[in-house]
């Protein structure tokens, strides 16, 4: 939990997952005259998210990203409402009187602002400047409270390496390439990995990496493309793909061996936010999370022209499913109990569902084998012995590792067919790595706005 201006704001849940702003407490009774709690955000791919900061004893300024589009919002707490300002991925309020916020492309913009009056249909103003964003929408800039701003360049990229863990928690090289990896997925047969790659400021695309020559290849260029996994014989990998003017996450799929210039095929086109998961063992179904307001787990027939079908749909934000190598079981994280857990259900039918960790987990990954599932606690990598013949059933659960002693920068992370683990590892940052300080930016505004009114 975390507050501010003498518990004027609640935070929760206790984990720190964030989501909307509301009056009302998200467990329990309303909240006090004046207090807002933010909701629990999603637990997997949902972006709907909120970074904020204070405007006034009044007021608070917050970024909400759904699907593909994210606002810069202001919440009054006079009138428990909040009014989108414009569309941006963050943004911060100057003493000046100015709004200063980042466009999705990194352009830093800059408009009149006055949180009493939160329309103002005054135009904004980009002062040429391209600010370093993450591929989660963190943008690399901010305000003192004089006035003077500071910020890291577009093209500081992030460089990471790929490195294999073994169970002892020792790293080798997987690759010589470093670039901004994020959620690299090992093929079946182990020889390649499908990797996102952000370049530039939020742009993102899928790359294919063969381990044997340590060669990596561009699969995907058209829109902003996530989360690649490969379907079991490995042929092909799907992906989340958001397209030029669109606003909405869709599933296509490419073939594996495809030259970046191909097509990809639409797998899934509709409203929201889906993201692929995994596809089950015999190739038929697709399992996924989708961005709704309670962050659901679907499943999607792969035939032509299918819609997905509810999976798991409760009162619980649920996310992250995996399905075991044998098909019968899904393990997924759930915060039915308040918490982030770790569960698993059967592929088919809704019984019995056993609670696999006690005191948090995330990211469950199932071994090649199926005899073990692993997941995250903290900065825990922890593996749990299982039966899942003829019904599902713990038998041992050890720590394996920390992962900060190998200093991953990603929660994503993937088991090869050999049982090591692989993960992204901060190595360093290329480019462009000072940070930019402007000062009296704001009286040039003013002078500039000056001589265009004579």
């Amino acid at each position: 939990m975390a507050s501010l201006s003498s518990s004027r704001i609640q935070v929760g849940p206790p984990e720190g997952r964030l989501g909307g702003p509301t009056t009302r407490s998200w467990w329990g009774p309303p909240l006090p005259k004046g207090s807002i709690e933010f909701q629990p955000r999603e637990m997997a791919w949902r972006r709907y998210s909120y970074r904020s900061s204070p405007v006034t004893g009044r007021s608070l300024l917050y970024v909400a990203e759904m699907s593909a589009r994210a606002d810069i919002r202001i919440f009054s707490f006079d009138s428990g409402q909040s009014t989108t300002v414009v569309s941006g991925l963050a943004a911060r309020f100057v003493s000046s009187g100015h709004l200063l916020y980042v466009e999705s492309r990194g352009n830093l913009m800059v408009m009149p602002f006055d949180p009493d009056s939160p329309t103002s249909t005054a135009s904004p103003v980009s002062l040429d400047t391209l600010v370093r964003v993450h591929v989660s929408g963190a943008a690399a800039f901010d305000v003192s409270r004089s006035g003077s701003l500071i910020y890291l360049p577009a093209g500081a990229e992030s460089r990471h390496s790929l490195v294999w863990v073994d169970r002892d928690g020792n790293a080798t090289p997987a690759s010589g390439e470093k670039r901004a990896y994020s959620a690299p997925k090992v093929s079946p047969n182990g020889r390649k990995v499908a990797v996102a790659v952000g370049v530039g400021t939020s742009e993102t695309n899928v790359w294919v990496l063969d381990l044997e020559r340590d060669i990596l290849s561009p699969l995907t260029s058209q829109g902003t493309n996530i989360v690649p996994i490969w379907s079991p014989d490995g042929e092909w990998i799907y992906f989340s793909s958001t397209r030029e003017g669109s606003q909405a996450w869709d599933i296509y799929r490419k073939a594996s061996d495809a030259r970046q210039r191909d097509p990809a095929e639409p797998i899934l086109e509709m409203e929201g936010f889906e993201v692929g998961i995994n596809v089950s063992p015999d190739g038929g179904s697709l399992i996924m999370t989708e961005g709704g307001p309670q962050g659901d787990i679907l499943l999607l027939p792969l035939t032509k022209g299918a819609l997905p079908q509810p999976f798991l749909a409760s009162e619980a934000i649920e996310g992250m499913p995996t399905i075991s190598p044998d098909g019968r079981w899904v393990a997924y994280v759930s915060n039915e109990t308040g918490r982030e857990e770790i569960y698993v259900r059967p592929f088919t039918g809704s019984v019995p569902v056993v609670q696999v960790s006690r005191d948090g987990g995330r990211s469950p990954i199932w071994a090649r084998t199926g005899d073990e599932l692993y997941y995250r606690r903290g900065p825990e990598l922890r593996a749990v012995e299982v039966e899942m013949m003829p019904e599902f059933r713990l038998i041992a659960e050890q720590l394996l590792f920390e992962i900060d002693d190998v200093k991953t920068v990603e929660t994503e992370y993937d088991v090869a067919p050999d049982g090591r683990f692989l993960m992204v590892v901060n190595e360093q940052r290329a480019g462009n790595s000072s940070f930019n300080l402007v000062l009296n930016w704001a009286e040039e505004i003013r002078r500039e706005g000056s001589q265009e009114g004579r």
